[in-house]
């Protein structure tokens, strides 16, 4: 009877470690605090569900969740926030990034200011299951929201 108890006890305390310890995300209160750092030069529209997918190019992915907030003129601005699978995350990254590059090569004959924004731009899987990609005019305040946000 010892050695069953003393395994169950040993199990459960395994089985509470491999627990993740990530505080869960809500993308819709992330979107706001982002938006609520001023951070932007322009007016952000904010998308979701399907016409979000579409805007983002990311139809061919499953999403759990995804929100964008993109500029309603010729700024490169955007917020794009995603909850999926992590493989599925790292596939969108990659491509993020390549879109990321043929943007700056695209302003930087008509508009250079955009170039730095995109160079600078924060693209991260914050945690297991969520990405963001943020193109702003000041990347530390994103970043600084983004550590604040996590650790609350």
């Amino acid at each position: 009877m010892r050695k069953i108890l003393c395994c169950l006890c040993v199990s459960l305390f395994l089985f509470s470690c491999g627990k993740s310890s990530e505080k869960e995300i809500v993308l819709a209160d992330l979107g706001n605090d982002l938006i609520e750092t001023s951070v932007f030069e322009g007016d952000l529209n904010k998308y979701t569900d399907e016409n979000a997918k579409k805007l983002a190019k990311l139809t061919d992915f499953e999403l759990d969740e995804i929100i964008l907030y993109v500029d309603s003129g010729a700024l490169s601005e955007k917020i794009i926030l995603i909850k999926a699978d992590k493989e599925v995350l790292q596939t969108i990254s990659e491509r993020l990034k390549k879109e990321n590059k043929s943007l700056q090569e695209s302003y930087s004959s008509y508009n250079p200011d955009e170039v730095v924004k995109l160079k600078n731009a924060v693209l991260e899987i914050i945690t297991e299951n969520t990405l963001i990609y943020c193109v702003s005019s000041d990347y530390q305040v994103i970043e600084e929201c983004i550590q604040s946000y996590i650790k609350k």
